[in-house]
């Protein structure tokens, strides 16, 4: 529908400058006028979309909850940024209005079309806020491990809270270590993460740590694509990215750069931190395993074919297969999770009553 969105909004406005909003290079302001004006395309794309009568599923994301509470989520006393009030209450703001504005989004397409649309509303995930920022590549380093540079033994690729980790074996494009070696590497590294400890408190800082076909529990395991290991940290807890420019390996999840120059960090220290990217020395995190209660997904549905019901606390794999009920379609066989609607089949054209 490009020919009938463009003429009207524009070209999209491309994804907002996290980079140059934390080292500097544009203000405050101006960072959030570009979170808010991609967030509001999305929207206004939408409805463009709503108004034609040639669709039968239509998907939307805005991206506003997600920037703004990787940068301002301050709830946990461990934060950097919580002991100052008046910076706490702040980001505070900053993240009611966010919520605000994507409320009253919602409102204004809901009370326009929801005569004649089935609206679903879910969120992703949720968001754990984050004190403190793990390097773990530089700790496999300072194990003996080649990590870094053209040959290397092991790769942790993370992605926030979590990694798989990669022993760069014989059998992968270009390995070179070999596979007894392999076995020694594995075993080696999932001890020594497994007993990684915050030294300011003592708590043990990575609670999964699965091995090969272990990762199958989570649903995680391919033998072409899953590493040879999978961890992921406790709440609190984020994985920096890049290397480590000391041998510090702790560090504060904060982008703050007036208060990380009050702290024993070096320069570079705090340009390796403002220069991180989102989900890694952020303040707040996603990713985290299941169970962890702060990433508890929103899931709100009204429309013509919807009754009005409060289902209370859910699970996030049982949305899911109620998605799939919802369209009438089988949903995917690792969905085993129930749909919220203990009667729902699925025939062609059901549509439950939640």
């Amino acid at each position: 529908y490009k020919s009938d969105i463009f003429p009207v909004i524009g070209a999209w406005p491309g994804e907002p400058d996290n980079g140059g909003y934390h080292i500097g290079r544009i203000s405050e302001a101006g960072y959030l006028a570009q979170v808010n004006n991609t967030s509001r395309y999305a929207i206004d794309a939408m409805e463009l979309v709503l108004a034609r009568n040639d669709w039968d599923l239509m998907l939307g994301y805005t991206v506003i909850l997600d920037l703004i509470q990787h940068n301002f989520l301050i709830t946990d006393p461990a934060q950097l940024e919580f002991a100052d009030k008046s910076i706490k209450l702040n980001y505070q703001n900053k993240i009611e209005t966010a919520y605000q504005l994507v409320d009253s989004w919602i409102l204004e397409m809901v009370k326009k079309w929801a005569h004649n649309t089935n609206f679903l509303f879910v969120s992703d995930h949720g968001m754990v806020p984050a004190h403190t920022s793990f390097a773990l590549n530089s700790a496999i380093e300072s194990w003996g491990y080649s990590t870094f540079g053209d040959q290397i033994d092991v790769a942790a690729i993370r992605s926030g809270v979590a990694a798989h980790i990669y022993v760069n074996h014989v059998g992968r494009v270009g390995g070179t270590v070999l596979t007894e070696r392999r076995r020694n590497i594995v075993e080696d590294l999932a001890r020594r993460i497994a007993e990684v400890r915050d030294p300011k408190t003592g708590k043990v800082v990575f609670t999964t740590v699965l091995v090969g076909e272990e990762m199958a529990q989570l649903g995680l395991y391919s033998p072409e694509n899953s590493g040879d290991i999978f961890v992921s940290t406790a709440a609190g807890y984020g994985l920096a990215s890049g290397r480590s420019p000391s041998s510090r390996l702790f560090f504060p999840s904060s982008f703050n750069k007036k208060l990380l120059q009050q702290t024993d960090l070096t320069v570079a220290e705090i340009e390796y931190l403002v220069s991180g990217r989102l989900n890694a020395n952020s303040p707040g995190n996603h990713g985290h395993v299941a169970g962890t209660p702060d990433i508890a997904g929103i899931f709100y549905a009204i429309g013509p074919d919807i009754g009005q019901r409060n289902l209370g606390t859910i699970h996030s794999l049982q949305l899911v297969p109620t998605v799939a009920c919802l369209l009438g379609i089988a949903p995917p066989v690792s969905a085993t999770a129930p749909s919220l609607d203990a009667s729902c089949s699925f025939g062609k054209g059901k549509t439950p009553n939640i």
